[in-house]
């Protein structure tokens, strides 16, 4: 088991860098504990003796994963939006808006997604 890798700045500079904003990522070997294919959660042990759980967004990462197994885990933190729009705000508030978003080409293009009749 290793500790905790900070592989952040590789993923930034990864190709699917463009469609994700990533804030951290860590990577570690680590100790399988037990495996819940039915809620797709892993438990695993650390380096420094710590279980931790977690839910995994692909049930095909489960597969065949036994106790015992020493996998390396990414653990990747991406800024997220969520916008719903149910009413088109007014002038004064698209341009705090447009400001807002301005320097982050994902948030600029999902802004100008929303406004498009």
């Amino acid at each position: 088991m290793t500790a905790l890798e900070d592989s952040t700045a590789a993923a930034k500079k990864s190709p699917d860098a463009a469609r994700a904003d990533v804030l951290q990522q860590l990577k570690a070997v680590v100790r399988v504990e037990s495996v819940d294919t039915a809620t797709q959660i892993i438990t695993y042990k650390t380096a420094d003796n710590r279980n931790v759980m977690r839910q995994v967004s692909d049930p095909r990462l489960l597969e065949g994963l036994q106790r015992g197994d020493t996998i390396e885990i990414t653990y990747t933190r991406e800024r997220a939006i969520e916008a719903v729009v149910r009413s088109m705000p007014s002038a004064e508030i698209m341009q705090r808006l447009e400001k807002l978003v301005a320097l982050h080409p994902r948030l600029t293009r999902a802004l100008s997604a929303l406004t498009k009749p």
